[in-house]
């Protein structure tokens, strides 16, 4: 028998990543008394199961942030070529430079604007090849595979395919200036630059012309750092096709369990080869995304997508060949329910609500998971309880509805109606008409405050008439009412079956469709100030009509006899603005000066009337009643005979005056 000595014949093994070798697993070097030394695995500490399977050992991790596992490397600084993908706006226009994506020798290209309708965001993405400190080439890769290179030929710029196109081809090649700190690149050919001229690329021999003809490009390679997170990211809806980040409502503190596999068989060097696996800890039970996790306590802002905590590890027996898959115990405490649109859906609560007993509906934050607010229940998303026992002063229960209040609150009500007053249908489609805010069915015994009762409290000459006229309680204040609204008492108990109703496109049409009879107009015939008719947009993921609008379009209402008829009219629709920091303002329905109404940002726009006579101004209301009156007779260094023309300022406080001497 022969005595190795453990200290001379052992070697000390660290953990390789097998995908990237600027990856690196975090660890520490320890060493015994014996002068054996060993390396800490960061991921090995606190792990929650450990298996083999098929000669590979199996570690699953505790719930981690990811940084606390592994590093990576810093990027070296590139030498030589660089490369970096980027848009080409124009600096004059401010359009996108966008190519045809075509399977063909020469790919057309065009100029677009920012938000244009029907444009593939790839088309706008080109690589800019910085071959050395002098030259460049202009490529673009099409969801054909394709590779297309701007080429120089007989004094034209076009974008063309050929795989014998490469680094050395001359013609592809352009002398250029890059401003990196602007973001800002210049391209030139023999001594001439390009310019965009009508949407064209062309060259320009007048070298000066420098300062106005460049792309504004985004040059980001000085600004690639490592990041290490695994995020929940969410989006500002800005467009379908932009990708605007929101910080306030996105996650990089996520922890995760990770599933780490070693192959321990063939073994070279001192390290030891090992993959590294991301688990599912924000998807749900059914694989969904959302965000759902009553345990995880966040503010409304941030999303709660903590849904999974790993447990265990099954490959078979602890053998070298276990099972061909693998498998992963999980615990969950949320359950999927899907409600689709347009339809009843009769769901289940499970035995056990933890860490809850039983939870209000209002508790839920079902409004922030897509449900739909509405004016009345008709109009809202509903749920219906199969069990009813509340009998409230002769009033049965109808359902439970989600309502939106004036301060922009959403909250579920519990609609009450009187079977011998009124319909099913009616309660269910009369719009908001009376509630009240505490959930406790014995304030109906309790009297009534006018702020309670009325939206707007009425005037009263002392508090004894305003006393005389306040309803005592709430079974007062509903007496002679069809139905009435409170804050919901539905709670979800355990092992216990609701129903629910999503409002959908369909439901949404028969409501349109009832009310036939008393449209005056759908949808607008635009015009431009020459009468001509305008292209209307058609947005192809909800299939409705888009009307863009600017300071030189128009439509009229044809039937307008029936609004002077009845003196009434409710108008419906859309609004979006690309950039809503900026200022806007828009005219809807009227004028500016005394009929209509508009949505502004800034409150330019009033209903007053100004008219100057000589010297004095005069200003009216809509009425013609008159409201105040200026002149300048008075001022001072003041000589003039007539005011020509009036001016206001952004808030009305002040008018400035063109005079005639």
């Amino acid at each position: 028998m022969e005595i190795l000595n453990l200290e001379s014949y052992s070697i000390a093994l660290s953990t390789s990543y097998e995908g990237d070798i600027d990856i690196n697993f975090l660890s520490r070097k320890d060493s015994t008394e014996e002068g054996l030394t060993f390396f800490r695995e960061r991921y090995l500490e606190n792990i929650v199961d450990r298996k083999i399977n098929n000669y590979s050992s199996m570690y699953l991790t505790d719930k981690k942030t990811l940084d606390n596992i592994i590093s990576v490397d810093e990027l070296p600084e590139l030498e030589g070529v660089k490369v970096f993908n980027t848009s080409l706006i124009d600096n004059n226009t401010g359009l996108y430079l966008t190519l045809s994506s075509v399977s063909a020798d020469v790919a057309p290209y065009y100029f677009t604007e920012k938000y244009q309708k029907f444009v593939d965001p790839s088309d706008r993405i080109f690589e800019i090849v910085l071959v050395d400190e002098y030259e460049a080439q202009i490529c673009h890769r099409s969801r054909y595979r394709n590779y297309y290179y701007l080429r120089y030929d007989n004094n034209s710029l076009n974008f063309v395919t050929d795989p014998d196109i490469g680094l050395a081809t001359n013609s592809c090649r352009f002398n250029y200036v890059l401003d990196a700190a602007n973001n800002k690149l210049a391209l030139f050919k023999n001594s001439s630059i390009i310019q965009v001229q009508n949407n064209i690329l062309s060259l320009n021999p007048n070298i000066n012309s420098f300062k106005e003809n460049y792309f504004n490009v985004n040059y980001y390679i000085q600004e690639v750092y490592p990041k290490i997170n695994t995020s929940w990211v969410s989006y500002n809806p800005i467009h379908k096709n932009i990708y605007d980040v929101n910080p306030i409502s996105s996650r990089k503190d996520l922890r995760n369990n990770y599933l780490i596999s070693t192959q321990y068989s063939y073994i070279t060097g001192n390290e030891i080869k090992a993959n590294i696996l991301t688990l599912k800890n924000q998807t749900t039970n059914k694989n969904y995304k959302y965000r759902s996790n009553y345990l995880e306590h966040i503010n409304d802002d941030v999303p709660s997508v903590d849904n999974r905590t790993y447990t265990g590890l099954f490959t078979g027996n602890e053998q070298e060949k276990g099972d061909y898959c693998i498998s992963l115990a999980y615990e969950f405490y949320n359950n999927d329910y899907r409600f689709s649109s347009d339809k009843y859906t009769t769901f289940k609560t499970p035995e056990s609500l933890y860490p809850y007993e039983q939870i209000n509906i209002n508790d839920l934050k079902w409004d922030k998971m897509g449900a739909i607010a509405g004016e009345n229940p008709y109009l809202a998303d509903k749920i219906f309880q199969k069990i009813i026992t509340d009998n409230i002063v002769g009033a049965e229960y109808l359902c439970s509805w989600l309502h939106k209040n004036r301060k922009g609150e959403f909250v579920w009500l519990d609609r009450f109606y009187y079977p011998i007053k009124t319909t099913y249908a009616s309660a269910l489609s009369t719009s908001f008409n009376y509630s009240y805010t505490d959930p406790n069915i014995s304030l109906f015994l309790e009297r009534l405050s006018s702020s309670e009762y009325y939206d707007v409290p009425f005037p009263y000459n002392s508090l004894e008439e305003e006393y005389s006229v306040t309803p005592q309680n709430i079974k007062s204040a509903v007496y002679g009412r069809t139905f009435y609204d409170k804050v919901s008492d539905v709670v979800i108990k355990p092992n216990s079956e609701y129903i629910y109703y999503r409002v959908g496109n369909n439901y949404v049409k028969d409501v349109i469709k009832s009310i036939e009879e008393s449209l005056i107009q759908s949808g607008l015939t635009a015009r431009n100030s020459n009468d001509s008719i305008i292209r209307e947009y058609i947005v192809t993921d909800t299939d409705e009509i888009e009307y863009v609008f600017d300071n030189n379009t128009y439509s009229i209402i044809d039937n307008y006899e029936e609004i002077n008829n009845t003196h009434e009219f409710t108008i419906s629709f859309f609004y979006k603005s690309n950039d809503w920091t900026k200022k806007n303002g828009y005219q809807i329905i009227g004028n500016l000066n005394h009929i209509g109404f508009g949505v502004f940002e800034d409150r330019k726009i009033t209903p007053m009337i100004t008219i100057q006579n000589d010297n004095r101004v005069y200003v009216y209301n809509s009425d013609f009643t008159l409201l105040d009156k200026a002149s300048l007779v008075n001022e001072n260094n003041i000589s003039t005979t007539k005011i020509k023309e009036i001016y206001r300022t952004d808030h009305m406080d002040s008018f400035y005056t063109i005079n005639i001497q």
